[in-house]
């Protein structure tokens, strides 16, 4: 492939326990771009008492994804508070051709060329595994690495809160989210497949050999 203009975003996706968050985090910062977490904005707009926060927590407690109308709503209620003239890592988002669609054209709006795709590949199995002993912390709301999850951490290690398993994350749950993710995420994947700003990424390792992974690859093809 010749890439002649990097690119100013890039997504990363993958199902539910990958460690995206972890691997957007360390991107960014290694990039020196922005971060924009949709989990963290969707989180935040639920804590307050407007009628889209009301409606987000409905669509969280049940496992749903939310409507393209309530994402478009929270996606440019969010995306104010950043300098889109600068690179943005976005973290799981979009999950479905609709908000692909969306997202896409409001990147175009701004002049702001197609993303790239970073898809971490773990197997199903070790998705219920992680997602079974998976925490965020009660008050700032920092996911815990399934990797600290093992060092059986009680406290967050950003601001001492108290770690707690996520409202999402019982079995029921989890399973319809899983078979819910795969089903919609396939239409995004093969499409930036089919543009060629696909990367895949071998999520198993351990976090610093995915983040080198992801790293090389990105250097590799010229992205950064």
């Amino acid at each position: 492939m010749n890439h002649i203009n990097k690119p100013k975003v890039f997504i990363i996706l993958g199902p539910q326990g990958s460690g995206k968050t972890t691997q957007a985090v360390y991107l960014s910062n290694a990039l020196g771009w922005q971060y924009f977490s949709m989990g963290y904005y969707t989180r935040k707009i639920q804590s307050q008492k407007s009628q889209i926060g009301k409606l987000s927590h409905k669509y969280y407690l049940k496992g749903k994804l939310f409507p393209t109308y309530l994402i478009e709503s929270i996606i440019r209620l969010a995306l104010k508070d950043y300098d889109l003239s600068k690179g943005i890592v976005f973290e799981g988002f979009p999950r479905t051709i609709r908000q692909n669609i969306l997202f896409e054209k409001i990147l175009k709006q701004n002049n702001i060329d197609q993303p790239y795709v970073i898809y971490l590949d773990i197997p199903k199995e070790m998705v219920y595994k992680r997602l079974a002993s998976r925490k965020i912390c009660a008050i700032c709301a920092k996911p815990v690495s399934f990797e600290e999850n093992m060092n059986f951490k009680k406290t967050c290690s950003k601001c001492g809160g108290k770690l707690v398993i996520r409202l999402d994350d019982n079995p029921e749950i989890i399973r319809e989210r899983v078979a819910l993710f795969y089903r919609e995420i396939k239409h995004v994947i093969n499409h930036y497949r089919s543009i060629k700003r696909l990367i895949k990424i071998d999520g198993t390792p351990n976090i610093k050999k995915v983040s080198s992974l992801m790293f090389d690859q990105l250097t590799k093809l010229k992205l950064i």
